[in-house]
């Protein structure tokens, strides 16, 4: 199980943690390059955004469920937990999956050229990654081991 991470503030019982201000950020750029690259590149910005919200739905939904599938141990004993995202628990691999296949079949079924779509998110997907990948630096998860190299 993952931690829920380090707090950035708190307000009374209300607590802000890195994480959750670096996914939201991630997202936020990450739509808004992907909005302006599709005006751009002449695509339907609208619906090409809106492709990308429901993938971002999607692969928030995947992460859980692929992180409650993986460590079932656990989420089998304690199932009230499953939905306890707020206590930890994503996997990037769930996220990836579920976003893929809702944004495919979302272009598809709006006839949005895939390719091309596919061409306009992949730097947006990699630099909203990026941007999150800091909320595991924050959370000390997710790092090698350390070394005694020069």
């Amino acid at each position: 199980m993952s931690s829920p991470g380090a707090i950035a503030f708190q307000l009374g019982p209300f607590v802000i943690r890195w994480y959750g201000i670096l996914m939201a950020t991630a997202i936020v750029v990450g739509l808004w390059l992907g909005h302006r690259q599709a005006r751009r590149e002449g695509l339907p910005a609208e619906d090409f955004i809106s492709v990308a919200q429901w993938s971002i739905l999607a692969g928030l939904v995947g992460a859980r469920v692929y992180e409650v599938i993986f460590n079932w141990d656990y989420y089998g004993q304690y199932p009230s937990k499953i939905i306890a995202v707020w206590e930890g628990g994503l996997a990037i691999h769930g996220g990836l999956i579920a976003g893929v296949i809702v944004g495919l079949w979302l272009a598809r079924w709006w006839r949005l050229p895939i390719l091309r779509c596919l061409d306009v998110a992949a730097p947006s997907t990699a630099i909203g990654q990026a941007i999150g990948r800091w909320g595991n630096f924050f959370n000390e998860e997710a790092f090698g081991m350390p070394t005694n190299l020069p």
